[in-house]
């Protein structure tokens, strides 16, 4: 399945491309450092509580935006081609409670 489709609207070419969050520098560096981020938070505070409880969750809704394994919408384009596009960080479920 091409991760491409064009469709004309109005006599406009119109195309979708998904992008790909997950090949971002910045994904992969959140990803590969955010837990010793937290580990290191946690053993130099003062009290072991290191970052507050939101700003992981921040970073954990950061690296789902966009996944498709993090919920999706089935679309038809007016083509025929149907795609799943990934929702956005907004769209995932929040969670605040004990982890």
């Amino acid at each position: 399945m091409s991760d491409l489709c064009t469709a004309t609207v109005d006599g406009k070419q119109l195309s979708y491309e998904r992008r790909h969050p997950e090949r971002s520098v910045l994904y992969r560096v959140v990803a590969e450092h955010m837990e010793t981020l937290f580990a290191e938070a946690q053993a130099s505070s003062p009290h072991g509580y290191g970052y507050p409880r939101y700003v992981k969750h921040e970073f954990e809704r950061f690296l789902g935006c966009g996944l498709a394994c993090r919920g999706f919408a089935r679309i038809a384009c007016r083509c025929g081609f149907e795609r799943l596009v990934p929702y956005s960080c907004k769209n995932i479920p929040t969670n605040y409670g004990p982890r």
